[in-house]
């Protein structure tokens, strides 16, 4: 996608000579420190502007010169062409010809402005003037959740263009969004305007679908108004072009392994997947890489369809059938991995039972019983253990098992079981909606609904702190809806309620103050 023409600059020669003379700063410590505009010239929402004044904007500290011309501009888009030069810590922007007094001008200087130590602007910093009397007051302010404070989001507005991709090709406003994802157009004309925004995460000003992430508006379009409210817009963790297989391959006759090109959805299942016309046995997902493990395969290929897969935005994922090359068994020695619950042991030694001597604080006998194929449940004990399994496969009826030993010895974990908390508030009005609860931290997350009598009970909770959010489930299937642009559907917004929820083990932590969430009024 070819970026948008927005405004022609003009830079002096004697400018350019300047500029190539600029250098790194010596030394000393090191500068974190962004610049800051100290002063302009004429104030935002300035009236009666000179159409032949320019705008002079000064900043805390030298600027980087190669990345003034590129982050800088102006709509809404007209004829009117701009120059720009930079002198010291000074932009100097001025009308190649004059300012149209008809015309109500708003310039941008985007995030990517730097200083000569590369500390870029932390948000955008934009004014609006114009040479005539009138000076609209309506604003439009936003906010895009699910970001975080690396991310950068572009805004742009159209009254005629409607299609995503159209509003961002030609839009008539255009801003950035700050470190915690608010953003704002001010003097805007009273009016309807269709919305499109994204997230830049090639850094490269243009929308690339393969690299960045769209954001979704809680409605298609927003009506400039003066009543401060803040329109919504949902950060996708993903594009929406469908994902793909990259990789599949045989890792032993039991286990194959599967790389996709994005991350799937956790709400896949066994069953999704057909091995020489049987599922497999159990499935480890981990974001974009499926391990499927199964009956073992005797034959020297197996057959893999895979059907009704998405990712976390739900876009399917193209059902496929192919042929993997089977890879045999390197050696005839049984091996051992360890899951969090779980042993597994390949070979399948075939056995409903096996047991060793587990040394650790002492000796003592342990006993592992299948649940899977190849899968063999551990014990808990009272206190996490960390020791040596030793097993003796001598003693047990195998035959036909490839087997050049019966003595192994490996190390294992066994986990005690888990502690828990418990969680309790309560909402302040009871409300016909199908609100969802979500108390969640970088680790783990719970979901629960409210009771009819409106209490909010998170059960069997690993003590930590945590946070605690809401969204209005309203198909009712019990998960958070991203959205969807085309067609267009509005997100479910994860809304914050509470933060720094200490959970202690064996305690119920109770929230004091109920919570009171009106939904129809947002």
């Amino acid at each position: 996608m070819k970026k948008i023409p927005i405004l022609l600059l003009i830079v002096p020669l004697f400018l350019l000579t300047q500029c190539a003379s600029e250098a790194l700063p010596g030394g000393g410590p090191a500068d974190t420190i962004p610049p800051q505009v100290v002063f302009q010239n004429f104030e935002n929402g300035a009236i009666n502007v000179d159409p032949t004044q320019s705008l002079i904007i000064t900043f805390s500290e030298k600027l980087n010169p190669e990345k003034i011309q590129k982050n800088i501009s102006i709509f809404p888009l007209k004829e009117n062409l701009i120059k720009i030069q930079y002198h010291k810590r000074s932009i100097n922007i001025s009308p190649l010809n004059t300012w149209d007094k008809n015309a109500i001008y708003t310039i941008i200087l985007e995030k990517g402005i730097s200083d000569l130590r590369g500390n870029s602007l932390r948000q955008p910093f934009q004014f609006t003037f114009t040479a005539g009397s009138y000076m609209p007051e309506s604003a439009i302010n936003g906010k895009i959740l699910g970001m975080s404070e690396k991310q950068s989001a572009r805004i742009f507005l159209s009254r005629y263009q409607q299609n995503p991709d159209s509003i961002i090709l030609h839009p008539e406003y255009f801003t950035q969004s700050g470190p915690d994802g608010g953003f704002s157009f001010k003097h805007m004309p009273e009016d309807t305007f269709y919305i499109a925004a994204y997230i830049d995460e090639d850094k490269s000003n243009t929308y690339k679908k393969k690299f960045d992430l769209p954001c979704i508006p809680q409605q298609k379009y927003v009506i400039a108004d003066t009543l401060g409210q803040t329109f919504l817009l949902q950060a996708a963790p993903d594009n929406f072009l469908p994902g793909k297989l990259i990789k599949a391959e045989s890792i032993s006759p039991s286990e194959t392994f599967l790389d996709f090109s994005k991350i799937l959805s956790t709400e896949i299942i066994a069953h999704n997947f057909i091995i020489n016309e049987t599922p497999p046995d159990t499935i480890i997902l981990d974001k974009k890489t499926v391990t499927l493990y199964h009956q073992e395969i005797e034959s020297d290929s197996l057959n893999l369809s895979f059907y009704k897969l998405s990712d976390r935005l739900g876009t399917s994922l193209k059902d496929s059938t192919l042929n993997i090359a089977l890879k045999i068994w390197q050696d005839d020695l049984f091996h051992f991995k360890t899951f969090e619950k779980h042993l597994r042991v390949f070979p399948d030694p075939k056995l409903t039972m096996i047991s060793g001597e587990f040394h650790s604080r002492d000796t003592s006998i342990i006993e592992l019983r299948k649940e899977l194929p190849g899968f063999y449940r551990l014990p808990e004990t009272k206190t996490d253990q960390r020791g040596k399994l030793n097993l003796d496969f001598s003693n047990y009826d195998m035959a036909e098992n490839m087997l050049t030993d019966s003595l192994y010895s490996f190390d294992l974990s066994l986990k005690a079981p888990a502690e828990y908390g418990r969680v309790l508030a309560k909402l302040e009005n009871k409300s016909d909606h199908k609100l969802r609860f979500v108390l969640k931290n970088n680790k783990n997350r719970y979901e629960c609904t409210a009771g009819r009598n409106g209490k909010i009970i998170f059960e069997n909770v690993i003590p930590a702190k945590y946070s605690l959010y809401y969204y209005n489930d309203r198909n009712g299937n019990k998960k958070r809806d991203l959205g969807k642009l085309e067609p267009f559907e509005s997100p479910e917004f994860l809304i914050f309620l509470e933060e720094n929820i200490d959970i202690k083990a064996r305690w119920d932590t109770e929230l004091a103050d109920p919570f009171k969430i009106d939904i129809d009024n947002n």
